[in-house]
């Protein structure tokens, strides 16, 4: 979360993030600053997801479960509660869900 500055030859970006625990998500606004002064705003906002709440939404919709990975690059998933915020987006990947 914080506020990044990136500089490229053609123009400079800046990025400011934010964290909402009240509604899980993770709001960015990003801001492109061309050589020839145009600017170019753009907004995002992405609502993540604990394994709980994956795994409830994946039953209550008929699929059942069978394991977590921990990341997108297929580690075990390990739940540690004063992490859980720096690593929730990439918590909660499933790897087998049968319907």
């Amino acid at each position: 979360m914080g506020t990044r500055i990136l500089e490229g030859p053609e123009a400079t970006t800046t990025v400011h993030t934010t964290w909402d625990p009240a509604t899980a998500r993770l709001n960015s606004r990003m801001s492109t600053r061309y050589k020839g002064g145009h600017v170019e705003p753009f907004h995002s906002s992405s609502r993540l997801y604990t394994p709980e709440d994956l795994r409830t939404a994946f039953a209550e919709a008929g699929f059942t479960v069978h394991g977590m990975f921990g990341a997108v690059i297929g580690t075990i998933l390990v739940i540690c509660a004063n992490k859980i915020a720096h690593r929730l987006g990439h918590e909660g990947v499933y790897r087998g869900a049968d319907r």
